[in-house]
C-alpha cells in the first residue's frame, strides 16, 4: 500500500485478528521481487482456470 501508514490502524488489526485473517505487510519497494510470480505461477493458473 505504498508505505502509507494510515492503512494500518489498530482497529484494522483487531478486525483481522477477530476473523483469523493473516496480515502480510511488505516492505516498501519489495513488490518488484514478486512480479516473477505473476508470470511464472499466477499467469498459467489464471489461463487454465479461465478454461
Amino acid at each position: 500500500m505504498d508505505n502509507y501508514l494510515s492503512y494500518l490502524t489498530w482497529q484494522f488489526v483487531k478486525y483481522m485478528l477477530a476473523r483469523k485473517i493473516v496480515l502480510v505487510a511488505l516492505l516498501p519497494y519489495l513488490t518488484y521481487k514478486l512480479q516473477p510470480l505473476d508470470i511464472g505461477c499466477f499467469g498459467p493458473l489464471s489461463h487454465y482456470y479461465g478454461k
